[in-house]
This record gives structure tokens, C-alpha cells and sequence, in this order.
């Protein structure tokens, strides 16, 4: 227990170090992430719940991403100050309100207006399920009948045409189950910022996701970006018996390297005899 405790400390302390040196929000996070092993266990876990929490931690690179964008000089402590509860809200129910829920616990509710939102491929169906196949599926088949039943009046699902998951832009396209909806029972709604709402009584005109829509007024205009390709890496960066030094535990050597480039992780023994393992793209080292 002590040994796990103190590794948790020195995370910490390793994240303290990454700060101070003005290194993003993000890349502490994905840092705390994998050398934790909270993620690699999330993975393993194949129940709803471990899912779940998966997709929580995404959201949270996502939203970290945005408030990068969104501040000139960006820090974990700044973000965690953004994201802090305000506790002054009332919960007497006296305002109005909009309740929000997973759709497993709507499960027996029903309520005149329900808004089913993100309804895309990689979501719902989740990415998972599409990896597991047909029987995964159509579980969350079911789940998406359980949700559209909870309407008693009326009835609005959303999906979007871009989504920034993972801190990356995505487009995922809309849910197969959409396609499934006899089209007698439905109206599309097509939103694009900048222009009007148009009206469409098929869903034929998003089968194939990537075509760009016949309508000019419909059109998104966007902008192609190139990115360049990262360099090849044909041998690690601390390949054993290098010198190094690290920020928190001083001088050591490597005794270990696998994998290479952004993969790259050591093993490395320190001068007071302690062995620790880093994926160099996190670790504060440095070549003696």
C-alpha cells in the first residue's frame, strides 16, 4: 500500500514539475491518465459502467482542449478554478428546469418533450459496441428504443455534423438508427450557423455522411488543413546505458527501452537505488 501511495505522490509531484514549466493542461492530463493506469483499467472493464467512465474522461480532454483555446495563458489550476460547482443555484424546484439523464436511468420515466442529443456513429452505437459486433449492438438498439419511448409528446434527436472528442474534431456521422426510423414518422431539421433553417422529408440526403449537401444555402464552408508528417524514428531516443537526468529523482541510467518515438517508454534505476518506469513523452528527463 505505502509503495502504491508514494508512486500516486510522485505523479503528483511529476505533474507539479510539468506546470512549472508551462507545459499544457492537456498534456499533464493525458499524462495522469496513462502512468496512473486509471485508463488502461477502464479499458479492461467491460461493463456499462467502466463505458461510462471512459467516456467521462473524454469529454473531460475535450472540454480541457477548449478552455486551451480559449485562454491566452492556460493552466491546470485555471481549468480546475473554471470547473468548480456553483453551489448557489436553487433546488427548490421554483424555476424552470430541464432534467438531464443517461438513458439507462430514464428507464420507466416519461415526459411530454424529450431531446435525444449526439446521436451519432462511435457514440450511440458507441465506438465499443461496433468493435464487439451484432450482439453489442443490438443491445444499444435496444437502449435507443427505450430512450425515444420516454416522449409522450414530442420527440427531437440531434446529431452533429463535427464533435471535438478527445480533444480532436470528429466526424462521426449520424447513428445508423436513424436510418431505421420508418420515414413516415419523422421531419428533419437542418441548422447551419449563419444561414436558415431548412426542412427536408427524407433522410436520403445524409446517407452518405461525406457528401457535401446539394442545397448551396445548405453548403459548410470550411477550411482544408495540412499537416505535415511526423518524422520517422528508427531507434529511441534513450536507448540503455544512457545517462539521464530527471527532474524529481535526479541522476540515473537506463537500464531498459521499448518502443519508439511518441511510444517510447524506459526503465531506469536512479543513484538511490529506486526503478522506475516512464513513457519518455511525459517524463521530465533529460540526456546527461
Amino acid at each position: 500500500m505505502n509503495s502504491a501511495i508514494n508512486q500516486l505522490v510522485h505523479l503528483i509531484q511529476e505533474v507539479q514539475i510539468l506546470e512549472s514549466q508551462n507545459h499544457s493542461p492537456s498534456f499533464s492530463y493525458e499524462k495522469l491518465l496513462n502512468e496512473s493506469g486509471y485508463f488502461e483499467v477502464l479499458k479492461a472493464d467491460k461493463s456499462y459502467e467502466g463505458a461510462a467512465r471512459l467516456e467521462n474522461l473524454e469529454e473531460l480532454m475535450s472540454a480541457i482542449k477548449q478552455f486551451e483555446d480559449s485562454e491566452t495563458e492556460p493552466t491546470l489550476v485555471k481549468f480546475l478554478e473554471t470547473i468548480t460547482l456553483d453551489t448557489t443555484v436553487s433546488e427548490d424546484g421554483s424555476s424552470d428546469q430541464v432534467s438531464l439523464m443517461t438513458v439507462h436511468g430514464s428507464k420507466g420515466l416519461e415526459y411530454p418533450y424529450v431531446f435525444l442529443i449526439g446521436i451519432e456513429e462511435n457514440i450511440f452505437p458507441s465506438y465499443k459496441s461496433l468493435e464487439v459486433g451484432p450482439t453489442a449492438i443490438e443491445e444499444e438498439r435496444r437502449l435507443f428504443y427505450v430512450a425515444m419511448t420516454r416522449a409522450m409528446k414530442q420527440l427531437t434527436i440531434t446529431f452533429a455534423q463535427g464533435r471535438l472528442l478527445w480533444g480532436s474534431l470528429k466526424f462521426n456521422g449520424p447513428s445508423q438508427f436513424l436510418q431505421e426510423i420508418p420515414s413516415q414518422y419523422y421531419k428533419w431539421d437542418f441548422y447551419q450557423t449563419g444561414s436558415k433553417k431548412a426542412q427536408f422529408d427524407s433522410y436520403s440526403k445524409y446517407d452518405d455522411f461525406d457528401q457535401t449537401p446539394s442545397h448551396q444555402e445548405d453548403v459548410y464552408h470550411t477550411e482544408k488543413v495540412y499537416q505535415s508528417k511526423r518524422p520517422v524514428v528508427t531507434s529511441a531516443n534513450y536507448p540503455s546505458g544512457s545517462k539521464i537526468i530527471h527532474a524529481l529523482y535526479g541522476e540515473g541510467t537506463v537500464l531498459d527501452s521499448e518502443g519508439m518515438g511518441q511510444d517510447e517508454k524506459v526503465t531506469i534505476m536512479f543513484r538511490d537505488g529506486i526503478r522506475k518506469k516512464f513513457m519518455v513523452k511525459f517524463a521530465p528527463l533529460q540526456k546527461v
